[in-house]
């Protein structure tokens, strides 16, 4: 057991969210468990002070400038995930600041790996939020949030009812920061693995934005019953 990150809990966010953090990690090793608290950000819940600020430099990111750009270090994407997220489909919005990509985030409409066994499935009205990154030296800028904001904002203009993501439940930085943003948890998905076999499970609040796991091999049999 790690006491100084247990410490680092109970100091920053309660002696429960440190139980849960001992009890998900255990039960991880254990069996897979994963936890996903689902959210959704609108124009009416964002915090408006992230829309307001500076705009140079966002916007869509096309593949090409993607790939010119993953050769640096530290952006937390390569070649080969850029040809595949686009291949589907994602889209990367993001911010340059000179030659270099600064901050980003992924954004899709249709069913999405989560994992290499799980794939996400949601409501198409909604565009799914999912790999923000900001470069460590462009850290304290709030350009993580700004430009979710900004994205929210984008796809807002061209249709979409909001954004949808999740974050792990013990990820008690990232829930405070989403919460900060203007995010609403709507539901919690469960996905445990034993014996090579996968159960899910969506609480009630999931099912208006039809947001939920399934293993990729339940997808792969579903469309090859459908091909039949």
């Amino acid at each position: 057991m790690n006491t100084e990150h247990t410490r680092e809990i109970v100091h920053t966010h309660g002696v429960y969210a440190a139980v849960h953090d001992l009890v998900y990690r255990a039960a991880r090793r254990l069996t897979d468990l994963r936890i996903l608290e689902g959210m959704r950000l609108t124009l009416g819940t964002v915090d408006r002070s992230f829309l307001d600020a500076d705009a140079s430099g966002w916007g869509f990111l096309d593949r090409e400038t993607l790939l010119a750009c993953v050769g640096a270090r530290a952006l937390d994407m390569n070649e080969a995930f850029v040809e595949q997220a686009t291949g589907r489909g994602d889209r990367c919005y993001g911010v340059m600041i000179g030659d270099e990509l600064a901050s980003y985030g992924w954004y899709s409409t249709r069913p999405t790996p989560v994992t290499d066994d799980l794939i996400l499935h949601f409501d198409p009205s909604y565009a799914y939020m999912y790999k923000g990154y900001t470069r460590s030296e462009h850290r304290g800028k709030r350009l993580h949030g700004i430009g979710m904001a900004r994205a929210l904002a984008a796809l807002t203009a061209e249709g979409r009812k909001g954004l949808v993501s999740f974050v792990e439940s013990n990820n008690f930085a990232s829930l405070r920061s989403c919460h900060r943003l203007g995010y609403q948890e709507f539901g919690r998905l469960f996905a445990t693995r034993a014996q090579g076999r996968y159960r899910t499970y969506a609480t009630p609040g999931c099912e208006i934005y039809d947001f939920r796991v399934e293993p990729v091999s339940t997808v792969s049999a579903n469309l090859e019953a459908r091909a039949a």
